[in-house]
């Protein structure tokens, strides 16, 4: 049975739980990333990250025959002579990886019977259409009859598909993944037009892509921070890594190899705070095909919470996000808009260029949420964002709402600038809200669009600002009976809906 799903924000905040009995310690603290690119690497690092990757996969297929890490550990750990302390880390990410591939088959059965129900609905709704123009043909409306009929034979045609592979998914107990891309695994079927000369040319390759990676558990207690790829500050931004060989090939080796790295900047003080206060960093050691086969180092650790300084007490920075654009507008504690020659109302472009890259995107994304946190630093107050979840409505997509509107929900880089404004906020101690948006825009044009001058964009941010302050928002009355729409939800004063 799968667990219950996350909300968003478990998935995209970086603080967590501090396990450290140490009383003078935060009971929280953040998650830190730290990546650097490595010098030549030694040849045993070669072999090691082609042997791990073998290891890993047979791990795979042991977990999905039934064995457990407890099982695995002291079997693998004989078969291959390789220590208990690597042996560790690797069940622990082919669990992790497990577990994945587990949650991505209840998502995708979840999301075939979403389709599925829409494709049923859609159909019902055409073939009503298609009665309604025989019952009264016209001219106009007879020419649609031929398109009409394909758009239902079509859509009955993908739901019969989506059925049963639905039940293959359902009836099948092995899961599926492929080690080193899909892409590159079809490509030797079509060697000239994927650049290859011969079939030993792509095997090159995809054995290349199916090694040159390791990974190994932090412990903070161990010196080093780890116990089997240790950590240690070597002065100005210099640091090493010392690689324990594993057991098969430290005859030919040694028992231990060392790779230097440099970190400079922020990231260097947070790897030294961790080092220094004994937090666990775990080490993953990887190649980059794509990048000259070089090799990279990252880095997991953790740093101290920041304190929330940034309240709703100083007002509270609405943002609405849009496919075209994000707006945002502040709110003043009594509810008011600040004033605009303040700065007070932004609009930013979320149209990214289908030309750019995913880093190109991911880094203007992080611009826009570096100036709304920077601004909720300079104003003294919270963020509040929107609570939606699009992932039903874009497992229905394919079946509901015009092309136009599908294709915003797949552009719409909306979890995108959430996560990249939390995850920004919690390192400057900016606390955010996530609120219930339900007809914010409709309550801001009623309400505010006329009062202050305000479009709809600017409205709707206002009140998502107003209902994190804790105001009531509703549409009026005489509006809702008019627009004949349901009563809105509302949150109380602690914080709950209503």
């Amino acid at each position: 049975m799968p667990g219950k799903k996350k909300g968003f924000y478990q998935q995209c905040t970086a603080r967590t739980k501090n396990k450290s009995k140490d009383p003078n310690q935060s009971p929280y603290h953040l998650r830190r990333g730290i990546q650097a690119k490595l010098g030549k690497v030694p040849p045993s690092l070669e072999i090691w990250g082609e042997k791990y990757q073998s290891v890993f996969r047979k791990a795979i297929n042991l977990l999905q025959a039934g064995k457990t890490k407890k099982d695995l550990s002291r079997l693998l750990q004989v078969e291959h002579n390789i220590q208990w302390a690597w042996i560790d880390s690797l069940l622990t990410d082919a669990q992790g990886t497990f577990e994945q591939l587990k949650a991505s088959k209840d998502n995708q059965i979840s999301d075939l019977k979403n389709d599925i129900a829409s494709g049923k609905t859609k159909t019902e709704k055409l073939i009503y259409k298609l009665e309604d123009i025989l019952d009264k043909p016209t001219l106009k409306n007879i020419k649609t009859v031929d398109k009409k009929l394909r758009g239902i034979r079509s859509k009955i045609n993908k739901t019969k598909r989506n059925i049963e592979k639905l039940a293959r998914l359902e009836s099948e107990e092995r899961l599926h993944v492929c080690f080193g891309s899909k892409k590159l695994f079809n490509a030797q079927y079509h060697l000239k037009e994927n650049g290859y000369s011969s079939h030993e040319e792509w095997l090159e390759d995809w054995r290349k892509v199916r090694s040159g990676n390791f990974y190994s558990v932090g412990k903070g207690s161990a010196p080093g921070n780890n116990p089997v790829t240790k950590v240690y500050y070597l002065g100005e931004d210099t640091f090493v890594c010392k690689i324990q060989i594993p057991k098969f090939l430290q005859e030919e080796f040694g028992e231990w190899e060392e790779v230097y790295f440099t970190v400079t900047g922020q990231r260097k003080q947070d790897l030294i705070y961790s080092l220094t206060n004994n937090k666990p960093v775990t080490i993953q050691i990887f190649r980059r095909e794509h990048k000259n086969d070089n090799w990279y180092i990252h880095l997991t650790t953790y740093v101290q919470e920041v304190p929330t300084f940034h309240t709703s007490k100083n007002g509270c920075i609405g943002v609405d996000i849009n496919a075209p654009s994000l707006d945002i507008l502040y709110v003043k504690p009594d509810g008011n808009p600040g004033k605009d020659s303040q700065g007070n109302i932004i609009k930013f472009s979320l149209l990214l260029k289908d030309t750019w890259t995913e880093g190109q995107r991911n880094a203007r994304l992080r611009d826009i949420a570096a100036f709304v946190v920077k601004l909720a630093e300079t104003l003294r107050c919270s963020i509040a964002l929107e609570g939606l979840d699009f992932s039903a409505k874009k497992a229905t997509m394919r079946n509901s709402g015009s092309k136009k509107y599908n294709r915003m929900l797949c552009g719409l880089a909306y979890d995108g600038i959430r996560k990249a404004i939390l995850n920004r906020a919690e390192k400057f101690g900016v606390f955010v809200h996530f609120v219930n948006p339900c007809n914010s825009s409709v309550i801001g044009c009623l309400k505010y669009q006329q009062r202050y001058g305000l479009n709809s964009a600017y409205s709707a941010a206002m009140v998502i600002g107003r209902i994190a302050l804790g105001l009531k928002e509703r549409i009026p009355a005489f509006f809702r009976n008019l627009l004949d729409l349901p009563v809105d939800r509302v949150r109380a004063s602690d914080g709950r809906w209503k």
